[in-house]
């Protein structure tokens, strides 16, 4: 399984719709959540088809020019069971078909207000509690970082808003999936001492779905045009050995029921 989770910093431009075009056809996610569509809803599913023709979609609309929220599926991987949805927050319950797993995927954009932020996760609780023991995915803008080692740049310091997020996290039995191959996935976009880079976008999943057989990674994606980087979750199964070795321990010749049991299991 694979999701991508983008925030565009707005979906009513061609070269950002292009943006996201490539990303699908190079990664062929099963699921992608767009954070910061900037577009309302009438508008969002006028431009969905144009964006990503073989999907199904469910937005929230942005409040103006702000926010706003798309999750995009593929129908030949992923069939929708139901939603639940805030302004910050839209969720699904799936099957996903390689896998055979029913999930629970979250489609985060934190406020940056520290009201917000607390109500959203008012809102994420209230998800977990509908479907309390599903495999569970949030992907999406956290407007927060978990340590200071996801800051360079600015005060050196953590706020409210990294405290109520470490705290949530916590709460609610959640792995932090880090990227493989670097740190920050936004920044400032300015240069010299005044350029801040940090960890804002994130995946996490529920640890009881994290197991020996389940192979679970992240990586940030190449720049596409927002001051945010795309980022990718995999998952796959740990792959057996092909020609695993057999091992024959002599001492067990000296247990006298050896022979039956090498017939019973035989």
């Amino acid at each position: 399984m694979i999701i991508l989770s983008w925030n565009a910093r707005g979906l009513n431009s061609t070269p950002r719709q292009k943006a996201i075009q490539d990303l699908i056809a190079v990664h062929s996610p099963d699921i992608f959540c767009i954070q910061e569509t900037k577009l309302l809803v009438d508008l969002m599913f006028q431009h969905a088809p144009r964006i990503w023709f073989s999907s199904q979609c469910q937005c929230i609309g942005s409040r103006g020019t702000s926010g706003g929220l798309a999750l995009f599926w593929d129908p030949r991987k992923v069939v929708p069971h139901w939603w639940i949805s805030s302004q910050s927050a839209i969720s699904m319950v799936a099957s996903i078909l390689e896998s055979g797993e029913t999930i629970l995927v979250s489609n985060v954009y934190a406020p940056i207000d520290i009201r917000g932020k607390s109500q959203l996760w008012a809102h994420i609780r209230y998800v977990r509690s509908c479907a309390p023991f599903l495999p569970w995915i949030l992907a999406g803008d956290f407007n927060a970082v978990l340590s200071l080692e996801e800051k360079r740049g600015g005060l050196p310091r953590l706020g409210p808003s990294s405290d109520m997020f470490r705290t949530n996290v916590d709460s609610l039995a959640l792995m932090d999936v880090k990227p493989s191959n670097g740190i920050f996935t936004w920044n400032n976009r300015w240069s010299g001492p005044e350029v801040i880079a940090q960890r804002l976008d994130h995946f996490l999943v529920s640890c009881s779905w994290v197991r020996g057989s389940l192979v679970i990674c992240s990586e940030i994606l190449d720049w596409r045009g927002s001051n945010h980087w795309p980022i990718k979750f995999s998952t796959s199964a740990f792959p057996n050995p092909k020609n695993p070795p057999f091992k024959f321990q002599l001492m067990w010749l000296r247990d006298p029921s050896l022979g039956d049991l090498v017939a019973q299991w035989w």
